[in-house]
């Protein structure tokens, strides 16, 4: 449940980056914080983000 809830955090903060005026897809710096976000919400995924099981 917990990886539930951590991955829900991270879309959130994700939709709030997005939403940014300095955001900008052809960026690096914002591509490279996107390319770790996007790793961050597969490893939650993985981790029982998705199916709401908890593999502690």
């Amino acid at each position: 449940m917990i990886y539930r809830i951590l991955l829900r955090i991270t879309e959130w903060l994700e939709r709030l980056m997005k939403r940014s005026p300095s955001y900008s897809r052809n960026d690096p710096d914002w591509n490279e914080l996107q390319n770790e976000v996007t790793a961050l919400k597969r490893d939650l995924r993985k981790k029982g983000g998705r199916d709401g099981r908890d593999h502690q």
